[in-house]
């Protein structure tokens, strides 16, 4: 879980200086089904963090 947290937080760091088509292409259809149902709980949530760590950084407007 550690490991997970470490790569959260690089996440965090790169994702506003990073292209925003490089995101949308990589980062978000990589992480978007992560949080589904259909997947366990502990990887929900990290799924969960995952997704609004880039929304957090990005904005809404570019997350839609």
């Amino acid at each position: 879980m550690e490991l997970v947290d470490s790569w959260i937080k690089v996440l965090e760091t790169v994702v506003s200086r990073v292209d925003m088509k490089f995101i949308t292409e990589n980062v978000i259809n990589a992480i978007k089904d992560i949080p589904s149902l259909k997947n366990p709980l502990p990887k929900r949530q990290r799924g969960n963090r995952l997704v609004f760590c880039v929304a957090k950084h990005l904005g809404e407007s570019n997350f839609d």
